[in-house]
C-alpha cells in the first residue's frame, strides 16, 4: 500500500504520519488489496479537516472528517472509511 500524506497550510509532523499509518491498519483487515491511500490534512478557520481517498483493486472510497483537533479529525475520517469499507464488503458478499 502506498500512503501519501499532504499538509496544506500546516506543518506535517512525523507523529501525524505514524498515527495515520497505525489507524489505517484497521482498514486493511477489511480491504486486503489496497493500492494507495491519499490523505490531505488542512485547516479551515477553527477546524482541522482530513480528506482520505482510498484506491483498491476494484473501487475507490473517499471520506472527510472535521474537528477542532487534528487527531480527532483523523479518528473521525478513518472510522468513516472503515464503515464505508464494511458496507462495500457486505454489498459484494450479497
Amino acid at each position: 500500500m502506498q500512503l501519501t500524506v499532504t499538509g496544506r497550510d500546516l506543518p506535517l509532523t512525523r507523529s501525524l504520519k505514524l498515527y495515520i499509518e497505525k489507524r489505517l491498519e484497521r482498514v486493511q483487515r477489511h480491504i486486503p488489496r489496497i493500492i494507495s491511500v491519499d490523505t490531505i490534512l488542512s485547516k479551515e478557520r477553527q477546524d482541522h479537516v482530513v480528506d482520505i481517498r482510498l484506491k483498491a483493486a476494484k473501487f475507490v472510497l473517499a471520506v472527510s472528517g472535521r474537528s477542532e483537533d487534528m487527531y480527532a479529525s483523523i479518528d473521525n475520517s478513518i472510522s468513516k472509511l472503515e464503515r464505508s469499507a464494511l458496507r462495500h464488503k457486505e454489498r459484494n458478499i450479497q
